[in-house]
């Protein structure tokens, strides 16, 4: 406790030196004084406005990879706590739980494989379109269609690696933020650079997803040899597939800048915003489950009627293909629950970590690498 008062008192003698030396910040409008709240100093920030800090590391406890909050009212006050009545700052991110600082210390390996799956799915990726688009027995229909779900999961992919790469702390960009003795500041400005790397890692998310439910739909008017599939040429599913994740990506983006635009829109203040993309993504997830539930139906009866063992191993085949196709584990990861507790969900965070990098490399392989393996 008296190394830790040390350091509060060291913190604080640096922000009234900072208060006292600094030059004002803004020359015009309102904005909340610079201050102390007793755990970390405050600039200068502009009213209707959330400054935003990384969680001091001078406090013993404190999660160094959240961050704290503090509000700037339209009046050019800080918020006030309706119970105490004294200015406020959110500090409930940087007090971390026992089961989940435990759980923490997974995140670099997590993190980690994570980056290498992404890569290696890449680069898998890039060479099963390579040789999709040269090799003429790979020029049908669907292949068409696998050529476009192989560029959306690169998509996903580069930009995922981009992100965890470029950074900083997992919220912005290292341009983002300014370093003062022992505390990180969010700089004041646009930050389109790293707002637009977000955006563009959740559209190949969402563009991915989108692509296994037009793989999905199209097997699905495939098995059940419908006029539908006849009539539609390829690029009604090319058009569909990569413009209508913008359907509710554009709203996403929206919702963001008006109403929850905070640090690189990497971390969420209102959760129900999220739900804008979350939303369609769950549920193409369970379209797809019950197109594959389907599948697995007709084909089943198929087999039966035909009553061998080969065509039996062919299915059993085509069903392990199909698993990846309609993103079956995908249902599986959506039970993960927002708690961690440590001796169950941190195996499911390194399976469902994993799946999600890997997926591309399982998808170059079935549908590209292995193909004369899985005809059925």
């Amino acid at each position: 406790m008296r190394k830790q008062r040390i350091l509060i008192g060291k913190a604080r003698e640096e922000c009234f030196d900072s208060i006292n030396s600094d030059p004002p910040k803004y020359t015009s409008g309102l904005w909340c004084n610079r201050t102390w709240d007793g755990i970390a100093c405050w600039t200068d920030t502009h009213a209707s406005s959330t400054a935003t800090q990384i969680c001091p590391s001078y406090i013993i406890g404190f999660n160094k990879f959240e961050y704290a909050s503090r509000r700037c009212t339209e009046t050019g006050e800080w918020f006030r706590s309706p119970k105490t009545n004294k200015s406020w700052t959110d500090y409930s991110r940087c007090i971390t739980p026992v089961d989940t600082v435990l759980a923490q210390n997974h995140i670099h390996n997590i993190l980690g494989l994570t980056n290498f799956g992404y890569v290696v799915s890449l680069i898998s990726l890039l060479v099963a379109i390579v040789i999709m688009v040269f090799c003429r027995r790979f020029h049908y229909k669907s292949n068409v269609l696998h050529i476009n779900l192989f560029l959306a999961f690169s998509c996903r992919s580069l930009f995922s690696v981009l992100r965890q790469n470029l950074f900083t702390y997992g919220f912005a960009m290292s341009i983002d933020f300014q370093k003062k003795g022992d505390k990180v500041i969010f700089k004041d400005g646009p930050h389109w650079e790293c707002r637009l790397l977000f955006t563009l890692f959740v559209y190949g998310l969402c563009a991915s997803q989108v692509w296994i439910l037009v793989e999905g739909f199209y097997l699905q008017m495939l098995i059940h040899k419908t006029l539908f599939t006849q009539q539609r040429s390829v690029k009604f599913y090319i058009i569909f597939g990569w413009c209508f994740p913008f359907t509710f990506l554009i709203p996403w983006i929206f919702a963001r800048i008006y109403y929850d635009n905070t640090l690189c829109w990497s971390v969420n203040t209102h959760w129900s915003y999220l739900w804008i993309i979350r939303g369609p993504i769950t549920l193409t997830i369970i379209i797809n489950f019950l197109f594959f539930l389907d599948n697995i139906r007709v084909l089943r009866e198929r087999t039966r009627a035909r009553g061998n063992s080969r065509t039996f191993r062919k299915l059993a085949k085509f069903t392990v293909m199909l698993v990846p196709l309609f993103g079956v584990p995908n249902l599986l990861f959506m039970m993960l629950p927002p708690e961690l507790n440590v001796a169950v969900d941190v195996p499911f965070l390194y399976v469902s970590m994993l799946y999600s990098s890997f997926q591309g490399l399982i998808l170059s392989l079935l549908f590209c690498f292995l193909h004369e393996q899985v005809n059925i």
